[in-house]
């Protein structure tokens, strides 16, 4: 990863989680959804909201993430007790569609249960492409130029810049 492009990728994450964020009750009139509205706001403030969006913006650079979330009963409901972010590379999608967790055991992989994790798609152009197309894609040829270009010139410089004894 280049150094500039790593440091304008955190900015750009930091600048998103930093972000305020507010939950609002979907009819401000229906107690019910006031309650509910409150303990959401509740809830994503005890999982950490912030740190996970940091994790999923990941997706901007490599195209694809993916999130499990872990359900409990708090309080007589049913309630996220925390989101753990995935690494991406244990997924794939089959041809319907449907997240899959690759295991050692099946070649497919396992179907995933849709409310148990969250996946999220950066940068692609249309649905045939299910993984998305990160920053990843697109800097990795200017990156390796940008690379090899110096080491070049570095080589050309000390091989011509210093000059070379001639014996006769």
């Amino acid at each position: 990863l280049d150094d500039q492009v790593f440091s304008t990728l955190q900015q750009r994450r930091g600048a998103v989680v930093a972000r305020t964020w507010d939950v609002v009750a979907g009819d401000e009139t229906d107690p019910r959804s006031v309650a509910a509205a409150e303990a959401f706001s509740n809830t994503i403030d005890r999982i950490g909201w912030d740190r996970i969006t940091g994790k999923m913006l990941f997706a901007v650079f490599y195209g694809f993430a993916v999130a499990e979330i872990m359900w409990e009963v708090r309080d007589g409901l049913i309630d996220i007790a925390q989101i753990k972010v995935r690494h991406a590379r244990r997924f794939r999608y089959d041809v319907q569609g449907h997240l899959r967790l690759l295991t050692s055991v099946g070649g497919l992989g396992e179907i995933l249960h849709n409310r148990k994790f969250w996946s999220f798609r950066v940068g692609g152009t249309n649905d045939d492409e299910p993984y998305g197309r990160g920053l990843a894609e697109w800097l990795y040829w200017p990156t390796l130029f940008k690379r090899n270009g110096i080491r070049f010139w570095n080589i050309f410089l000390d091989k011509f810049g210093s000059p070379t004894a001639v014996g006769k």
